[in-house]
């Protein structure tokens, strides 16, 4: 059975200020409780009876209480603090964790942006609900439940308002949170949009200038916020009501207590010290129940965030080790029978249907078609970053899903379509591919790359600092280091998708010969768009609307493949 997300396990290690603080807060609110009370005795002993050693003492009394409940608020906000951000930490690094064990089936289903904003504003909102819970949230009741009794026990007849007043405020309170709730589930997915449209924009500012769409980019990011503005200020509007409706039955209520006790002092039934206590219990009863509103409203706001972190906790991770994985993958040969791959595990949204073929180790295989006809989809299977819908993938003679993940995705290399580079040095990106690697075996992968003599150009050699993303290289040299990043990994096989489109011929026909020589053990699998880039393989597979159209060598499809042979006439390619 599928484990369940469950706040309580991320407060390990944090429990003793969990608990610590709600119980300064009692002490607290006990002290305020009782501080009015003696304020009382107070005005009764000292104005009312002339009793000024009584006065006194409940004077020194006073002092010592307001230390205390002072001192014993701060420690609660300490240790409320020092709990809720360990809970936040904890719950953060989770869902880190979580999103790093996605299979690629699983990131499609969160957005980039809805990931971001739950690591983030998300568990931000969690932590502040958590924080006031555990001080404020204990704290309000307490002090309502004190200050009732306190009340009927200083003047009965008085406190009598109440049994009217907090059921009516109560069912105000209710009534607001419900109408706000939904508000907030719709706004944080608009949160979401706004996200993503702002980081889009900012990964792809140069084309956005470069083909002068500012204006249209402003005009949709205007539309997303102006909605998230909308939804969030009518939730902000329907909380605010709580405020002046909560203030009106203060008000009332201390006109009614004023009256009544004034009526009460005239005849002799009640002391002013009384009345006094009253006014203050009044007051705490009632701010209590306003802030208690305060803080529902932002439980309730943290809910929806929790329920959204929720789902990445609670994301069933689809691809992952079996009870007895294979931890060594012996040769780089591939073979792949009858598979079928739906990217919604849809038998009737196929976008590859019964692939089958051997590919031997150490052999150079080209994988060509057009634009959507599967080519990505096919090599993402070899690592494992889908899994086949039907059929079954064997490297090294042992199925995909019987292999260790960390030994499969070390054994087969794969350069995807978008070269990425992780801001550092050249040195530091490429130890992604080795963590181990020496400066002489990263320069080795250099130059089957390519790229080694532009490196050994550079000032700082592989201390050249690298910008986010690589920008301060061109593409065709983001794409090399990427390879030869993937080259440190030692790998059975290596998969190119189309990451030698930026280079020249020459530079590309240079960089497939020195994968021919340096690593005659591996597979190499090219796919491309291009037939220049695949013609020299040792076999050529030809995909069309994701089923194999043809196998061969170039010579051979020239003659026995239409798609192939008009592909190499539009190339201008000949044998």
């Amino acid at each position: 059975m599928k484990k369940k997300a469950n706040l309580f396990q991320y407060t390990k290690g944090y429990r003793v200020p969990m608990v610590l603080s709600p119980l300064c807060v009692i002490i607290e609110v006990v002290l305020e409780i009782v501080i009015p009370y003696v304020i009382g005795v107070m005005i009764d002993s000292g104005f009312t009876n002339v009793d000024y050693e009584l006065f006194k003492r409940m004077t020194v009394l006073l002092v010592i209480l307001a230390i205390c409940s002072l001192t014993s608020g701060v420690l609660s906000a300490i240790f409320a603090s020092k709990a809720a951000s360990g809970f936040a930490k904890q719950l953060r690094f989770s869902v880190f964790s979580k999103i790093q064990e996605f299979s690629f089936s699983s990131i499609d289903k969160f957005s980039p942006s809805g990931l971001v904003t739950r690591l983030t504003g998300d568990i931000v909102n969690i932590q502040m609900a958590y924080q006031m819970i555990i001080r404020i949230a204990i704290r309000l009741p307490i002090m309502v439940v004190v200050a009732l009794i306190m009340s009927f026990n200083v003047a009965p007849n008085l406190a009598v308002i109440y049994c009217v007043v907090l059921p009516l405020m109560i069912l105000v309170m209710v009534s607001l949170m419900c109408s706000v709730i939904p508000l907030f589930v719709k706004g944080f997915k608009i949160v979401d949009e706004t996200n993503e449209i702002t980081g889009e924009n900012l990964h792809a500012m140069r084309v956005v200038k470069s083909y002068v769409r500012e204006d249209e980019e402003k005009r949709k990011f205007d539309r997303v916020n102006y909605l998230h503005f909308m939804i969030f200020r009518k939730a902000n509007q329907i909380i605010s009501l709580g405020g002046p409706t909560l203030r009106l039955v203060l008000y009332i209520c201390l006109i009614l207590l004023s009256y009544r006790g004034t009526m009460d002092i005239v005849k002799g039934q009640m002391t002013t010290g009384a009345l006094m206590s009253m006014f203050s219990y009044n007051t705490q009863i009632l701010f209590s129940i306003m802030m208690f509103a305060m803080i529902t409203s932002m439980v309730v706001m943290s809910a929806a965030c929790y329920n959204r972190v929720k789902e990445v906790l609670n994301e069933e991770i689809t691809i992952k080790n079996g009870d007895n994985p294979i931890m060594e993958v012996k040769d780089g040969s591939i073979d792949l029978k009858n598979v079928s791959f739906s990217y919604y595990n849809n038998m009737d949204k196929l976008a590859l249907k019964n692939i089958s073929f051997h590919i031997p180790q150490g052999s150079v295989v080209g994988i060509i078609g057009a634009t959507g006809s599967g080519k990505s989809s096919l090599i993402s299977l070899f690592a494992r970053l889908y899994d086949v819908t039907s059929g079954e993938i064997d490297i090294g003679g042992v199925n995909v899903k019987d292999y260790d993940l960390t030994t499969l995705r070390n054994a087969v290399a794969i350069v995807l379509q978008k070269n990425t580079l992780f801001s550092g040095t050249i040195r530091s990106n490429m130890k992604w591919g080795n963590p181990d690697a020496s400066d002489d075996e990263i320069y080795s992968a250099l130059e089957t790359a390519q790229i080694k003599t532009f490196i050994e150009g550079q000032k700082d050699k592989l201390d050249y600092i690298v910008e986010q993303n690589g920008d301060n290289f061109s593409g065709g040299q983001k794409q090399r280091l990427c390879i030869a990043r993937a080259l440190l990994k030692n790998p059975k096989v290596i998969v190119m998708d189309d990451s030698s489109s930026a280079l020249d011929t020459a530079t590309e026909r240079a960089l497939q010969q020195a994968l021919r020589n340096d690593h005659k053990e591996c597979t190499k699998v090219i796919i491309a768009g291009k037939v220049n880039s695949v013609k020299e393989s040792d076999m050529i597979i030809v995909l069309r609307n994701g089923e194999i159209e043809n196998i061969g060598t170039h010579d051979d499809l020239i003659e026995k493949s239409e798609f192939y042979s008009t592909l190499c006439r539009v190339q201008g390619v000949t044998k």
